[in-house]
């Protein structure tokens, strides 16, 4: 058995489609599994995602089903988990089948930094790879990790959170952004302004738009006009040229210029 394992974990597959049915070849053309799925997507950590009779499951490379065909819809597996969707509900089940997530949710994301949203009931909380809520269930919007920092809305306001749930940047503002590592753009009624990471605004002057920096500098517009400012958030560049269509994009500094 394990020499017949590894045999199959060797094989590069892809799927085809002859007539209406789906199976796979190996690299060099030869029909390795007959094509009798409704679908078969590519293999990813040993498994397809394959449906029969309009229901998904999953196959090993040697055409053997794992994951039995009960699905709604499946995705494919990340780090050993996958999202599975059964009468309009999300769950995450393991390579087993095993439930780690139950199918409950309406939405779930992908997992980064060991954790993943998912909303129930209205409010997002996260969870762990084993399935304990690690961050509780209070969230209007949420958003995946990175660098061990989520994006979230609570009480219509916009923050940042740590890996266990502490705010890293208070809900104050409707929306806000990493603009640096030590400042954000923030959005109150359809003004954007700079702040630091305790929201204290560092200028006065607020923005219709503020772009990404590019090259130490980032364009700013106002009533139409644009200019410039640095990584400091201060401007650099009066606000006094004439918007152009995609300024946005095309107005952004960069190294070759």
């Amino acid at each position: 058995e394990l020499e017949q394992d590894i045999k199959f974990a060797q094989r590069n597959l892809l799927p085809i489609k002859n007539g209406d049915f789906f199976g796979a070849m190996n690299y060099e053309g030869e029909l390795i599994l007959e094509a009798n799925y409704d679908y078969l997507g590519f293999f990813n950590e040993g498994l397809a995602v394959a449906v029969r009779n309009g229901r998904y499951g999953f196959i090993d490379k040697g055409n053997n089903v794992v994951i039995d065909f009960l699905y709604d819809e499946a995705f494919d597996f990340e780090g050993g988990r996958v999202i599975v969707s059964l009468n309009d509900k999300l769950g995450v089940i393991d390579r087993t089948g095993k439930a780690l997530l139950p199918i409950e949710f309406e939405d779930i994301g992908g997992f980064s930094d060991c954790l993943t949203y998912a909303l129930k009931d209205s409010l997002y909380g996260y969870f762990d790879k084993s399935g304990s809520l690690r961050i509780e269930e209070k969230f209007e919007e949420a958003f995946s990790f990175s660098d061990g920092m989520a994006k979230v809305q609570i009480d219509g306001k916009q923050a940042f959170i740590d890996l266990y749930g502490a705010f890293i940047v208070d809900p104050i503002y409707e929306k806000i952004r990493f603009f640096s590592d030590s400042l954000i753009v923030y959005s109150e009624e359809g003004k954007f302004g700079i702040a630091d990471l305790s929201l204290c605004p560092i200028d006065s002057i607020q923005y219709d738009l503020i772009g990404e920096l590019n090259e130490g500098l980032a364009i700013v517009s106002s009533d139409r006009k644009v200019g410039y400012i640095d990584t400091s958030g201060m401007l650099v560049v009066e606000v006094k040229y004439e918007e152009f269509p995609n300024f946005m994009e095309r107005g952004a500094f960069k190294a070759s210029m």
